[in-house]
């Protein structure tokens, strides 16, 4: 969710300024409108629709089946997923976008509704064990939850005059953008089988923050840094909102809201409203909710007994960087993506000694949370994007020849991630995600990028980082039914062997040495490695690393593990001896992982919310290019490309092919009135816009 945030609660502002900020809020919205590409899907995509009692589907027909399921899943969060708020939002549109690869989702009131990006996304920080459509309808849901119930008070009376934006610009002016983000990380926590709130890898940052330095300030930690690395506000903001729920009860934010948006106007009204409901301003908030879950974070240090770890040789870095997925490339150094404040993503090559040597500078990675090496090779995904289709993106795959230093994209307009590359270079196997939402394992010529094979996928189960074995078997993590499990497959006969039975665990970055599978998993509350003998079936822990470790792989030599240690400055590379010796037994009864959630988990009461869901079957139809007409603001408007006042109407299509705004302007230099009609076309390949 994009909104602009001011924070009301931060700065005295008079009434009068108050309402000339929303204002010209308002009037920047409307004067983008035609002016602006909205994002579209090619015009040969044909639409379907199917209606609910709180809720329209609109979806690209060939994914019905789909839209169906999603639709069962909303009726089923309407109710627990509101009822905190003490809000029964009116229906609502959603729109399934299956042409893009990108894997996200927002709910916007301008014009009112949701879009979900259906491809399911490689990082497992982000998927957890979660079916990715159920994530995104709790989490997403909430946000309509959230704009509703910014509709009362004097949202009511600006709603009233300036129509959706009104209650926008209020939401956001008044209440801070952690709430929003925070409040709604909080429901999927509740709500289903493994929302972030429960990936230790989402809080790693602050917890390693705390632990080390301390907190920030409230301005700094809310308004960002360009010298330190900041938690954004999904963290801060979801322990800030759990923390007031679990000390003063699962309806103390509607309480809060209620009463902030009867007088929104007021100065410092969130901070203030806070103050009465609980007895805590907003900083003492903050204070109070970092200093309870570092108590708790203290206590699971302290239990930590670290295995030994060596750093590779890297610049000194004076602002935070990551050095994540190490590779071993032929002369035994290791290739790492960097990234940071002051670093674009890059990839670079690391030594025990010796100085860290750039590689390339690449585009906008795919984030499958993957590099792969072979030789003197390193393949990745990226996004690849359609000239005029905003909403039709791909996935395609790159190789960096570390001789030549040259790379070769080898494949075009697909949709693969997770790239990975056999031992000899020569093919790779990729995960591939259709449309319609099918997965698959396909192997391709390394050099040509052509198809050589597609591995059937009965279950349809989602794949999650392959790598190779050996030359004729595959090791994979498959997410099916809200469990994970990691297979072996044979690439000629396409059987499949469980090497691990499914389990409500985030496992991920599977990869297999002889009898031995090392993969990720936060099990135990901090991200580490593990691996599992295919033998006796024994389970160890490799690392045992104080705030997480990551993304193992072996030396040239294999003697030596190598992965990504997270520190205060960041990812760094590191090793440490191979012995079998010092692995850790693996004992699910001692472990005590933190559940900051715990208390607001009970009081939701929905952590199975999604286990049973109706499969009730509802009448598709067509949903017509031809809705043009979508009204969503009028009244008092100003417009940022001059000084006139304007009385106006505002309206976009839910396809985001047609926009207009219209109505009468008064130039007080002139002291004449005029009438102004603004409307763009888009739905074609060339874009029409008209203006009087």
């Amino acid at each position: 969710m994009n909104t602009a945030v001011i924070c009301y609660h931060n700065k005295m502002l008079s009434i009068k300024k108050t309402l000339l900020f929303i204002l010209l809020g308002t009037s920047g919205i409307l004067a983008q409108e035609t002016s602006t590409v909205l994002p579209q899907n090619p015009t040969s995509l044909k639409w379907s629709q199917v209606k609910t009692k709180h809720f329209r589907l609109i979806f690209p027909s060939t994914i019905a089946p789909t839209a169906m399921k999603t639709a069962n899943t909303l009726e089923a969060v309407y109710q627990p997923v509101s009822q905190s708020l003490g809000i029964a939002p009116k229906p609502v549109s959603i729109l399934l976008q299956n042409q893009t690869v990108v894997s996200n989702g927002f709910v916007t009131i301008i014009p009112r509704h949701g879009e979900f990006y259906t491809t399911a996304p490689q990082d497992n920080n982000l998927l957890g064990t979660n079916d990715w459509l159920n994530l995104l309808s709790v989490h997403e849901y909430r946000h309509v939850v959230q704009f509703e119930k910014s509709f009362q008070g004097k949202g009511k009376v600006l709603r009233f005059l300036l129509g959706n934006t009104g209650s926008q610009l209020l939401g956001s002016f008044v209440v801070p953008n952690w709430f929003w983000e925070g409040d709604a990380v909080g429901s999927e926590t509740s709500f289903t089988s493994s929302g972030r709130g429960k990936i230790p890898a989402f809080e790693m940052a602050l917890r390693t923050q705390l632990l080390s330095r301390g907190g920030f300030s409230y301005p700094k930690s809310i308004a960002g840094s360009y010298q330190d690395f900041v938690p954004n506000h999904y963290v801060n903001g979801y322990i800030l909102t759990t923390y007031l729920k679990s000390k003063f009860g699962r309806d103390i934010w509607d309480s809060v809201l209620t009463e902030v948006y009867k007088k929104p106007f007021y100065p410092f009204s969130f901070s203030n409203t806070i103050r009465k409901a609980t007895g805590l301003t907003v900083e003492k908030l903050y204070r109070d909710a970092y200093q309870d879950v570092t108590d708790k974070w203290i206590v699971q240090a302290n239990q930590v007994k670290e295995t030994p770890a060596t750093y590779y040789e890297t610049e000194n870095p004076r602002y935070f960087t990551n050095y994540e997925y190490p590779q071993v490339v032929e002369d035994g150094r290791v290739v790492a993506l960097k990234s940071g404040l002051s670093a674009i993503q890059q990839l670079v090559l690391l030594s025990k000694v010796g100085k860290e040597e750039k590689l390339a500078e690449i585009g906008v990675l795919n984030d499958a949370a993957t590099l792969s090496a072979a030789g003197m090779k390193v393949v990745w995904s990226e996004i690849g994007y359609h000239p005029r289709w905003a909403m039709k993106t791909y996935s395609v795959i790159k190789i960096l020849d570390l001789k030549t230093k040259k790379i070769n994209q080898v494949t075009t307009q697909t949709r693969l991630a997770a790239p990975a590359l056999d031992a000899e270079g020569a093919r790779i196997v990729a995960v591939e995600t259709d449309t319609e939402n099918n997965n698959a394992l396909v192997i391709l010529d390394a050099k040509t990028g052509q198809l050589q094979q597609r591995i059937n996928n009965v279950t349809n189960g989602f794949f999650i980082h392959p790598t190779w074995a050996n030359a004729k078997q595959l090791v994979v993590v498959r997410l099916l039914n809200g469990k994970k499990s990691i297979l072996e497959i044979n690439i000629a006969t396409g059987q499949t062997n469980e090497l691990t039975e499914a389990v409500d665990e985030n496992i991920a970055h599977p990869f297999r040495q002889d009898k031995y599978v090392f993969f990720n998993s936060g099990v135990t509350g901090i991200d580490n490695v593990f691996v599992i003998n295919t033998e006796t079936k024994q389970r160890f822990q490799v690392t045992n690393r104080k705030f997480g470790g990551f993304n193992a792989t072996l030396s040239a030599n294999g003697k030596s593990l190598i992965f990504n240690d997270f520190t205060e400055k960041g990812h760094r590379i590191a090793s440490m001896p191979l012995d079998t010796t010092q692995w850790l037994p693996f004992d699910e009864k001692l472990l005590k992982p933190i559940r900051y959630f715990g208390q607001m988990l009970m009081q939701e009461a929905g952590e199975n919310l999604l286990d049973k869901v109706n499969d009730s079957v509802y009448v598709v139809k067509p949903y017509r290019k031809t809705n043009l007409v979508n009204l969503y603001a009028w009244g008092l408007l100003l417009r940022s490309l001059d000084n006139t006042l304007n009385l106006g109407i505002s309206s976009q299509n839910l396809l985001g092919t047609a926009a207009f705004s219209g109505g009468l302007a008064f130039n007080p230099n002139e002291r004449t009135w005029q009438q102004f009609v603004s409307a763009s076309y888009q739905a074609w390949y060339p874009i029409l816009d008209f203006s009087y």
